[in-house]
């Protein structure tokens, strides 16, 4: 599987795509939870859930306490993007968005029968 952003379509865009050995489904479940935000936050600057759900859903909203360089502050986010098992997006008032493709691949499907033997 792949987790993976859709090709960049403008100058602002961050694209990155890595291979996980690990089932789909698993996945997806800790994306479209939002206490596992400082799992998946590359930056660390979060530091836990304020308010939310504990699955997302489009329109879901949630909030983060967050800290960047020394400085504590909190963060709002809305799913604005949301397909089962595959697709996963928020952002904040600022229009920054976070999104999260699943695709499988041969590669790590391969992989993942080799680590299940």
């Amino acid at each position: 599987m792949t987790a993976s952003a859709p090709p960049p379509s403008g100058p602002r865009v961050i694209s990155e795509s890595i291979d996980i050995v690990a089932p789909p489904e698993v996945v997806f479940a800790i994306l479209a939870d939002p206490r596992q935000q400082p799992r998946i936050d590359g930056s660390g600057s979060v530091r836990g859930l304020l308010k939310g759900p504990e699955r997302l859903s489009k329109g879901a909203s949630f909030g983060v306490d967050m800290k960047l360089f020394g400085f504590p502050y909190k963060m709002r986010n809305t799913c604005v993007e949301f397909e089962e098992g595959r697709r996963v997006a928020w952002r904040h008032f600022g229009g920054h968005r976070w999104r999260y493709v699943l695709e499988p691949t041969e590669a790590a499907e391969a992989d993942a029968r080799k680590a299940a033997s």
